[in-house]
């Protein structure tokens, strides 16, 4: 399957069962029997239950908070997603002083900011992520 800057039909079951609703994807994975393949399409009214959603990086960014805060303290933890010189990906939570709360590297942006999603919602800070 080609990289097409979307979630996997893998990766966006994961979503699923982490609580995030299918709603606010943006795209859709449905399957073609007779090729015996995914193929990807943008949400429209042919989305029904034997699709499975699919999140673009930027519907993935939009769930994402700009920032975070720890309970019971003044600390504010600001998102940041940006290339490494090892061309990798990182999306991270830190400080203005570079106190990093959380950071997810990948190969790719839309790797990093699922990886950190994915733990945003884990630890409870994606609470109700419903359009």
């Amino acid at each position: 399957m080609p990289n097409l800057n979307c979630t996997t039909p893998e990766q966006s079951k994961v979503l699923i069962r982490l609580g995030l609703n299918a709603k606010t994807a943006d795209c859709y994975w449905d399957y073609d029997v007779q090729k015996h393949e995914y193929y990807l399409m943008f949400m429209d009214d042919q989305y029904d239950d034997l699709c499975i959603p699919a999140w673009s990086l930027g519907a993935l960014l939009e769930l994402t908070p700009k920032s975070i805060s720890e309970e019971g303290t003044a600390t504010v933890y600001a998102f940041s997603l940006f290339p490494t010189w090892s061309k990798t990906w990182i999306a991270i939570y830190e400080t203005a002083d570079h106190y990093v709360c959380e950071s997810k590297e990948a190969e790719t942006p839309l790797e990093a900011s699922l990886d950190m999603l994915c733990w945003l919602m884990k630890e409870g800070y994606v609470k109700d992520a419903s359009k």
